[in-house]
């Protein structure tokens, strides 16, 4: 979902050449005497001189074309001295504040910019009181009261409604939701401890999801919906998870993990098969968790495990592209893809995030925790 404008205006004026040229006249013949000879003929008059061209008119410039920026927001939360967290995202590096420290727990968890509206969803307590919430422009809205098992984990906004997927409980039992303005949808399928909804897209097609269920046999069964109706994506499997959607013209792309009697294996489902991705850095593929489509080519981003130690990467193609050059104690790694330009965040503490394989740091405390990524145009 990416904005992108663009105006051009090109105007070119140019004048005729334009030339005449006058002819000269000729001298008469004089007459013939009755009984004389005949006079001699004139000479021919000069020829008239040739007239100028016309001076050629100048070139209209060029009208000038509107520059578009490059945003790049990142959501998050920082520890304030005084213990608590406060739900942050940034914009170009720069740290802005979503809540404050007088309460104990914040978090911004994702972020969506539509238009000039930038819609983020994530956490906040009130007194004793935690709430899963969004921020449209900086105005929270409490969707629903929860607990800190409670979660908003996505968000999509579409045709003026605000969509946010997570995680709530009822009767002890966790079950996965999305609210649509505030009023819940709980997904079909068994609650239990393994049921969420991580990831949410809505089109004019429907509203999809994607996450788990907890199965008869108490596993985690990869799942998603469209429009509530559920869809298992490795029945077979021991267990298996669905971390995120997206939905592309006719295909749906899930990136996940599966474990079978061989062992667990990460890659992604494209419209229900399974397509495993493997370490090009003689490591051990650690975590898939976010996906992209860029023209004809599938980027997927997660961890790459070297020698007991996780870093981030992301994958062109199936061909794994990039690794961070150092280890983290990182779960997750989100990613956008803007053209040919792969951004990549972790959900470890540090204010960092990777543009091209660059490190870049950002504003504010160094151990700053980090989530989603969205990229915007702007003009």
């Amino acid at each position: 979902m990416k904005i992108n404008t663009y105006l051009s205006l090109a105007l070119l004026l140019t004048l005729a050449i334009t030339s005449c040229k006058k002819d000269g006249s000729t001298n008469p013949t004089n007459s013939t005497g009755t009984t004389g000879t005949t006079g001699t003929t004139g000479t021919t008059g000069a020829s008239g001189t040739t007239g100028t061209t016309g001076a050629t008119g100048t070139t209209g410039t060029t009208g000038s074309t509107g520059a578009t920026y490059t945003d790049v927001y990142i959501t998050g939360q920082i520890k304030a001295t005084n213990g608590n967290y406060v739900a942050v995202y940034w914009k170009n590096g720069v740290i802005k504040k979503l809540t404050d420290s007088s309460s104990y727990y914040n978090s911004a968890n994702a972020i969506i910019v539509d238009g000039n509206d930038v819609y983020i969803a994530g956490q906040s307590t009130e007194g004793n009181k935690i709430y899963i919430s969004y921020w449209k422009n900086g105005v929270k809205t409490n969707v629903a009261e929860g607990h800190l098992i409670a979660n908003a984990n996505s968000l999509a906004v579409y045709a003026g409604a605000v969509y946010v997927a997570g995680i709530t409980t009822q009767n002890d039992q966790t079950l996965p939701v999305y609210w649509k303005n505030a009023q819940p949808v709980y997904l079909a399928g068994r609650a239990g401890p393994y049921s969420i909804a991580n990831s949410i897209v809505v089109n004019q097609s429907g509203v999809y999801v994607t996450g788990t269920v907890t199965s008869l046999t108490g596993k985690p069964e990869a799942t998603y919906w469209k429009d509530n109706v559920p869809t298992t994506l490795a029945g077979d499997a021991l267990s298996s998870s669905a971390i995120n959607i997206l939905v592309q013209g006719n295909d749906i792309y899930i990136p996940g993990a599966i474990q079978t009697a061989d062992g667990i294996s990460f890659g992604y489902w494209k419209n229900g098969a399974m397509n495993k991705l493997t370490s090009s850095f003689n490591g051990i593929v650690a975590g898939i968790s976010d996906i992209a489509v860029s023209g004809n080519d599938i980027y997927v981003g997660g961890l790459d495990n070297i020698n007991g130690a996780k870093h981030v990467a992301y994958w062109k193609n199936s061909v794994e592209i990039f690794k961070s050059t150092y280890s983290s104690l990182t779960t997750q790694s989100n990613m956008a893809v803007d053209g040919s330009n792969v951004y990549l965040t972790e959900t470890s503490t540090g204010a960092t995030y990777w543009e091209n394989g660059i490190e870049k740091k950002l504003q504010g405390p160094p151990d700053a925790f980090v989530s989603s990524i969205f990229i915007a145009h702007h003009n």
